[in-house]
């Protein structure tokens, strides 16, 4: 009976190559999801790039950078259907002439390896991260297209919604001297 277990056990999660989940999954939607890996990951990319913009997990606005995350990630995974749902593709020739012409930025490329090795981004995050802007400033371009709003049109939008969605509410910062 054991071995029988531990050979189904075998053809199931190594020779077939179904595996266990067991991550903590954040959200699920239409087309995929989110887990705590990636939150992490992402995580760990901002503290390498500022350490700063990453508060104590202690911290209240800690919470509030995990929520602002997670929403990102969704919006990301989104767009990166709509653009497979539409065709949508970044060649790697466009990412790689986004990577020159960041590099032009600098005073060589060493300079530039240098600031990535700085910041602790390796050359497969630089790349994604560039196919996903350039992604998303196409997804953008093609939903967009043919859409004009007039003065006008903007104006009336903003009177209407002014007391709801541009309205900052009053706000106080008390601290001991």
């Amino acid at each position: 009976v054991v071995a029988v277990l531990g050979f189904t056990a075998w053809l199931l999660f190594f020779y077939l190559g179904i595996g266990l989940d067991l991550t903590k999954t954040y959200a699920k939607f239409d087309g995929g999801k989110v887990t705590q890996k990636e939150m992490d990951d992402y995580i760990e990319v901002l503290k390498n790039q500022n350490p700063a913009s990453v508060p104590a997990e202690s911290d209240p606005k800690y919470t509030v950078l995990r929520k602002n995350l997670l929403d990102s990630i969704i919006v990301m995974k989104l767009i990166e259907n709509y653009a497979a749902d539409n065709k949508i593709i970044v060649t790697d020739k466009e990412v790689t002439d986004e990577i020159s012409s960041l590099i032009k930025n600098y005073e060589s490329e060493a300079a530039f390896e240098k600031k990535l090795k700085d910041m602790k981004i390796t050359k497969a995050i630089l790349k994604d991260q560039v196919k996903s802007q350039l992604l998303r400033d196409k997804v953008f371009a093609a939903a967009t297209s043919g859409v004009a709003v007039s003065d006008t049109d903007a104006k009336k939008y903003y009177d209407e919604n002014a007391e709801t969605l541009f309205m900052v509410p009053e706000q106080v910062k008390v601290s001991h001297i």
